[in-house]
């Protein structure tokens, strides 16, 4: 074991050790990885890709090292000498990651590799969700973990943003969404470099499941399934509220207002009390009649959709009737639509049955411009999934998967 000048335990040094054989590994993994690369996709391309995905790999590298110091369990002062399975696992969600990063200036492969970024990402998202979990149970969690899950937070959706832009699957403009946290920190860091007051960001039960959201967004669209323009429609309704959530963010920690339900104390601002008033205005009637007038809104949008694409869009020629003859996107499309009309009339797990209709409507506009039935049952659907369910809802078993950690007990109010 390394120990230090005192002859004692140095547990800095072994981490050290673990950091360096970690670089063999994944250097090994990266380097095969483009050996597979070029075998199956060609010289060049495979070329692009080692370059492009090792600056990224650097930096994961880099990051962990200089956050070795911070393997200690929160509340605790003292350095664990081992990095722990957790931590390992946010070690393996940045490699995908960066190989993610290899695809950012190429078009989008074809054949069975077309499946491959979307593939990267989803696995790196589902890391995401059980690593901290394991650090919990092992009793691991440090704040290393949480620096490096911040970090690798921001650089999967930048990653991830980038190639559904140039796969044109998004606008160009959903880059604000992967810039949103380093613009939000850069000016953070101005407003200390001018000597301008920076408040605490109070804690907020959404940040977390918007953030969750865009994630999965970003999974979904990078698989070879859906396309514009519903992909279009899609991402600037899971934007927004994202954005101006950032936007709301910004205006707390520059004092402009103070956290919702109490008095501003920071300076006077002509947003504070409207804006407080407001959004509790708006969680008091989405509970008791928004949500369910947008399931209502819902099916029946989903079923003119549904009729239109039977018989025909009147006075549009150009859209033919794709349900019939049934085949086998139609038929999935189709018992999609279905199982999610069903939870949202019966009100249970209606995020999951908005969830249906969206990959529903996905599929069968897949290729093809929108409709107004189109429109509303996507608008729907996606502001339905942030809302949540409403006071009607029979069954929301949703709720606890998206504001608690796995391994934690749910407690209802926490989520308003």
């Amino acid at each position: 074991m390394p120990e230090n000048d005192q002859g004692q335990f140095d547990p800095l040094a072994g981490l050290h050790r673990q950091w360096a054989g970690l670089i063999i590994i994944t250097s090994l993994a990266w380097l095969g990885a483009y050996v597979s690369l070029r075998s199956w996709w060609g010289a060049g391309p495979a070329a692009r890709w080692l370059a492009l995905s090792a600056p990224v790999m650097l930096y994961l590298l880099a990051s962990l090292r200089r956050l070795l110091p911070h393997n200690q369990r929160v509340g605790e002062g003292r350095l664990l000498n081992r990095l722990g399975v957790g931590n390992l696992m946010s070690v393996l969600r940045g490699v995908l990651l960066a190989w993610l990063a290899g695809w950012v200036l190429s078009p989008l492969p074809v054949g069975w590799m077309a499946w491959l970024p979307g593939a990267l990402y989803t696995l790196a998202a589902l890391i995401d969700l059980v690593d901290g979990y394991a650090a919990r149970r092992t009793n691991q969690a440090t704040r290393l973990g949480e620096l490096l899950d911040m970090q690798l937070d921001g650089l999967g959706v930048l990653v991830a943003a980038l190639l559904t832009v140039n796969y044109r699957q998004v606008p160009a403009w959903y880059l604000l969404v992967a810039l949103a946290r380093y613009l939000f920190l850069a000016g953070i860091a101005l407003r200390k470099r001018l000597g301008l007051p920076v408040y605490e960001l109070p804690e907020r039960a959404s940040r977390r499941p918007f953030a969750g959201f865009q994630m999965g967004f970003l999974a979904v669209v990078l698989w070879p399934l859906f396309t514009p323009p519903a992909t279009h429609w899609a991402a600037a309704l899971f934007a927004a509220p994202f954005l101006i959530g950032f936007g709301y963010d910004w205006l707390l920690v520059s004092g402009s207002i103070g956290p919702a339900g109490q008095p501003n104390l920071r300076r006077p601002s002509r947003f504070a009390g409207p804006g407080e008033a407001y959004a509790q205005w708006v969680k008091v009637q989405m509970a008791h009649w928004i949500s369910p007038l947008l399931r209502g809104a819902l099916v029946a949008s989903l079923g003119t959709a549904l009729t239109f694409r039977t018989i025909g869009f009147p006075n549009l020629p150009a859209r033919q009737p794709i349900l019939w003859p049934v085949n086998g996107t139609s038929s999935v499309a189709l018992g999609l639509a279905v199982m999610g009309a069903m939870l949202l009339a019966f009100g249970v797990t209606t995020r999951l049955g908005a969830l249906l209709i969206l990959f529903s409507s996905g599929l069968l506009t897949r290729g093809l411009p929108l409709a107004w039935p189109d429109y509303v049952a996507i608008t729907c659907a996606v502001t339905l999934f942030y809302l949540g369910s409403g006071s009607s809802a029979t069954w929301k078993a949703e709720e606890s998967l998206l504001y608690r950690r796995l391994g934690e007990t749910y407690h209802p109010k926490e989520a308003r």
